[in-house]
């Protein structure tokens, strides 16, 4: 749900960018060479314990290009380093560290984030390209918390989202789901019913957006 999106972006002050994946006519490598320009133009290196730590995030929905987004950004943009290593303890990989969104992981605190990242040099910005920190609610709070108001300045963020029909598509497809399965309406149907039901178990009005806050997002 779009509005709903950009009502959970409101919690972090983010510019939404909408992706040109799927759309008639868009070239999603072009504005993702774009967009790659734009989050680390102020952002700027922070270091705890000897190492970086994130000053610049990609947030976003699943199957929105947020994986071809980071290593785009990588690649090209000076500077601009994800995770180096995954200590023990990490729930994610080293494009997604999960320290925001997972409570074991940010009950370990800022110095264990940072061990994910590489020493501090004045020349390396730190990005943490986790989709789901968009999803949770929990996490604009947590990252207001950790984060001294000096330090919340120097934070950039990009949020990529997808036309909904197209993500479910590509949803669906990476599923490995095939024709034989009944196909794309019937296994948009089930999941539907499966969210529906879920709704009415843990009593969500799913008519004021009190998706967000339940365990019913995941499905």
């Amino acid at each position: 749900d779009p509005a709903a999106m950009a009502a959970a972006a409101t919690h972090f002050g983010l510019a939404l960018i909408a992706c040109g994946l799927g759309q008639a006519g868009g070239d999603g490598a072009a504005a993702r060479r774009e967009l790659a320009e734009s989050p680390t133009r102020t952002a700027q290196h922070r270091c705890i314990n000897g190492r970086l730590v994130p000053t610049a995030f990609i947030l976003g929905a699943q199957k929105c290009g947020t994986t071809s987004l980071s290593g785009d950004m990588i690649k090209h943009i000076k500077g601009l380093t994800g995770a180096a290593r995954l200590p023990a303890g990490s729930f994610g990989n080293k494009k997604e560290i999960h320290f925001f969104d997972v409570p074991g992981p940010f009950t370990r605190g800022l110095g264990f984030y940072s061990s994910h990242y590489p020493p501090c040099r004045d020349t390396l910005v730190a990005m943490d390209a986790t989709p789901r920190y968009l999803r949770f609610p929990e996490v604009p709070p947590r990252m207001h918390d950790s984060f001294g108001p000096s330090m919340r300045r120097t934070l950039r963020f990009v949020v990529i989202l997808r036309d909904p029909s197209e993500r479910v598509r590509s949803w669906y497809d990476h599923m490995g789901k095939s024709p034989g399965d009944g196909g794309l309406q019937k296994w948009t149907r089930e999941a539907l019913a499966a969210l529906t039901a879920c709704a009415a178990k843990r009593k969500v009005d799913l008519t004021k957006g009190d998706l967000w806050k339940s365990m019913c997002r995941d499905m």
